[in-house]
């Protein structure tokens, strides 16, 4: 069977596995929770062009026609056993879903939410006959027994005490919805990821003009270097470095130009830029990771060929084949390559 384009729904699927990983750490308020929510409503009308779209549930993630989803995602996998853990075999995704429906199909997969919830909105689940079984039970269990004839009053007795009414527990704010083991993490509003925290600041290079404002945008990429290599996210090492790289072509500070090149050199080390190109020898790269990856491991390339560099190519033979993009020399490079 011909493979099909799964471009847009792998974008909308990693911006769904982030927000997932995200609201299991941070409360729904949180800057990166909402930052991610964003990406997600950007993500959705490419997805809704396609229609109705139905994957099945796998105990290993999400497959459609056939292929299996971002294989390597680990947030979709996690997300796709817990839901197939609660006896969920496919879910059936309508044009005009929103990210709220997307929170309302996690709380589906963590158990805070029932499978025929009107919070899910436009995605419909489709469980196993196990699984409707028990919902069914469930339900039987939860409606009120059929009322029967009074019978008639007995004789008069003294009349009851007061009745004492139990008031039911305040349903949880949005901002405190969680397990206990969150609390700790709730203190750190203000606390981006380091990934987030550094795309930003490339970013924000990009658009600086003076060399001050560049100088201290380089500063916090230092700061944030060890916390995204802690990530072990090839992909966003990948674009922050291939976003150093765009940025030397409007810098013409040789002290800023070396500085850049020293930023680059402490994200990507012979064994990251190692895992770069086998994960460009993968068959399913989405094309915005690829792209990252492609562009990083091009300018890596023309910044170190040192001997590292020319026995990871020795290897794999192929390190700037994905786009035919030579690894020739560039108009400005820092010094320091």
């Amino acid at each position: 069977m011909m493979a099909i384009d799964t471009g847009a729904v792998d974008r909308a699927l990693g911006a769904i596995g982030t927000t997932f990983r995200l609201t299991r750490l941070y409360p729904p308020s949180h800057p990166a929770v909402l930052e991610a929510m964003r990406q997600i409503t950007s993500s959705l009308p490419a997805l809704a062009s396609l229609g109705t779209v139905e994957w099945k549930i796998g105990a290993t993630g999400l497959l459609w026609h056939g292929q299996h989803l971002l294989p390597r995602n680990t947030q979709i996998a996690e997300l796709a056993g817990l839901l197939f853990a609660r006896g969920i075999r496919s879910i059936q995704v309508n044009p005009g879903v929103t990210s709220e429906h997307w929170l309302g199909l996690f709380g589906v997969a963590v158990g805070n939410v029932a499978p025929d919830d009107a919070v899910l909105g436009r995605i419909a689940v489709h469980l196993g006959r196990r699984a409707s079984q028990r919902l069914s039970a469930s339900r039987a269990r939860e409606e009120p027994a059929p009322s029967v004839e009074a019978a008639p009053p007995p004789a008069p007795t003294p009349p009851p005490s007061a009745p004492v009414f139990v008031p039911a527990a305040p349903a949880p704010h949005a901002d405190t919805v969680g397990s206990s083991r969150q609390s700790g993490v709730f203190r750190q509003d203000n606390v981006l990821p380091a990934d987030v925290e550094a795309r930003r600041a490339v970013t924000a290079l990009l658009a600086a003009s003076r060399p001050e404002d560049q100088r201290v945008i380089i500063g916090k990429l230092r700061q944030l270097t060890p916390g995204v290599i802690a990530l072990r996210d090839i992909g966003a090492v990948a674009e922050v470095v291939a976003g150093l790289d765009r940025s030397l072509g409007k810098i013409q500070d040789p002290d800023i130009q070396e500085a850049i090149g020293e930023v680059a050199a402490a994200l990507a080390d012979e064994g990251i830029v190692e895992r770069m190109v086998a994960r460009l020898g993968e068959p399913r790269v989405p094309p915005a990771e690829r792209a990252h990856l492609v562009n990083a491991v091009g300018a890596l390339g023309r910044c170190q060929p040192g001997r590292w560099w020319t026995r990871i190519c020795t290897r794999r033979r192929s390190c700037a084949k994905p786009t035919g993009r030579p690894c020739g020399p560039r108009a400005s490079v820092p010094s320091s390559c």
